[in-house]
């Protein structure tokens, strides 16, 4: 928009006895400022909009993406306890279910850009079979439980990471499954270190499904990978 300064200039014509008289009135013109002056308004209100684009942008990627703002690793009982889950007598949450109590070696790597990585396992006797489980955006590893006891119960080994910025896993930042791609596959070569003859499924819901699909065109996945479920990813 153009910005003007005004000077008033008008006048008023008056008809008496059919003889044209003109009455003078304090008159106005209309100038425009200078144009610096306008570049610099422009200049500034752009800056200013900036600014506040840029707060908002930094806010929302830090709720959205920043550790910080992720759920804690493990509800209390108490909180578990008030959702509808299908609990054993005495049971006070379903983290007290036989299963989720055997599930309970921890296991740690180190991601190719130097981050402390962690997982639980459940070994399942002499089996080769073995499921890489991955969890959601804001998930943890104790919440994909019901697919790791599923598979565990069809004769699978079972590893399930927390992602990196998840758990008690490192990391300041939720990356979506990009830079996780890269940690399935140093968890599958951990699953080779284990067990020479593994065969390897790797299971993702959502951001994980994200995270096995993108670990899939991996040049240096593991041939001992066999199978991709993708549930739900984005």
């Amino acid at each position: 928009p153009i910005i003007y300064s005004l000077k008033i200039k008008a006048h008023k014509t008056i008809d008496i006895n059919e003889k044209r008289q003109t009455k003078e009135f304090p008159s106005y013109d209309i100038f425009p400022i200078s144009k610096w002056q306008i570049a610099l308004i422009g200049i500034g209100a752009a800056l200013a909009l900036t600014a506040v684009d840029a707060a908002a942008a930094r806010l929302a990627f830090s709720m959205a993406m920043e550790r910080k703002s992720l759920i804690a690793y493990e509800p209390s009982k108490e909180h578990m306890g008030t959702q509808n889950i299908e609990l054993a007598d005495g049971q006070k949450s379903m983290w007290e279910s036989p299963w989720i109590r055997n599930f309970t070696d921890d296991v740690y790597i180190t991601s190719e850009d130097g981050l402390k990585l962690h997982a639980r396992t459940a070994k399942n006797g002499d089996s080769h079979k073995w499921i890489i489980n991955c969890h959601g955006y804001r998930g943890n590893c104790i919440e994909t439980g019901n697919p790791g006891k599923h598979f565990f119960e069809k004769g699978y080994n079972t590893l399930t990471p927390d992602a990196r910025g998840h758990g008690r896993s490192e990391g300041k930042y939720v990356t979506m499954g990009w830079s996780d791609r890269r940690d399935i596959v140093l968890w599958s070569r951990w699953i080779l270190e284990q067990d020479e003859a593994a065969e390897i499924v790797l299971y993702g819901c959502s951001m994980g499904g994200a995270t096995v699909m993108m670990a899939s065109g991996e040049k240096d996945l593991p041939d001992n990978v066999k199978c991709i479920v993708e549930d739900c990813g984005y």
